[in-house]
């Protein structure tokens, strides 16, 4: 099953238990994140500067993407950064269910000790689900060469980077060669002034959550 950015994102911010990493806080931004760079990288959306125009409705055939295509066509062009928060706001519980109805991961509803109430997502056998090892190795696989990279698997591995799950994600790495690592595949990737944009965007939003009015 091929996984849209928004949903591996959403993979690689939840523990094996079905519980969110500490570093998950700013889950919702990358998730606008994702969406928008899919949609850059499909060739649907065009950042100038940082305004965000549709340039090709076409569906991509991914439900989470093409509801945000849908949005961004419906809706005025708005700065990258308010695209991240707008899509972000409701897109992590639709990303979430559609990895539910698909298998890869499962809803459980339970208590912690006996009285707060919580929702956890694990995968159905309880380990780490196939499609985020995959996407994880194909970052790892990115960040580990030196030379060009597919641009969606570049996109995941900037957008982790712009939302500070780097050390995370890429713990053995050290911080000199991942920075230099990322740049390149920003540089690289084909698309550098949109990732650049939605990157910058992810950053601000993450450190100071916009206000949309």
């Amino acid at each position: 099953m091929m996984l849209s950015l928004a949903e591996e994102i959403v993979l690689l911010a939840y523990g094996d238990d079905g519980r969110p990493h500490g570093t998950a806080r700013f889950l919702p931004h990358g998730v606008g994140g994702a969406c928008l760079l899919e949609l850059v990288v499909a060739g649907r959306v065009a950042v100038d500067g940082d305004l965000v125009t549709v340039v090709d409705r076409a569906p991509t055939g991914m439900a989470t993407v093409d509801a945000a295509l849908e949005r961004l066509a419906a809706e005025k062009a708005m700065p990258a950064r308010q695209w991240v928060v707008e899509l972000g706001r409701d897109g992590t519980d639709a990303v979430l269910d559609r990895l539910v109805a698909a298998g890869v991961l499962e809803r459980v509803r339970d208590r912690v000790l006996l009285v707060f109430p919580r929702t956890r997502f694990p995968s159905p056998h309880g380990a780490e689900p196939a499609e985020e090892t995959g996407a994880r190795r194909r970052m790892a696989a990115a960040v580990a060469g030196d030379g060009p990279v597919d641009a969606r698997t570049a996109a995941l591995c900037v957008l982790v980077g712009a939302l500070g799950w780097d050390g995370v994600i890429f713990p053995d790495v050290p911080a000199p060669r991942l920075r230099e690592r990322l740049a390149r595949l920003r540089d690289g990737a084909g698309v550098t002034g949109a990732l650049a944009a939605v990157e910058a965007a992810v950053a601000i939003a993450a450190v100071l959550p916009a206000v949309i009015t």
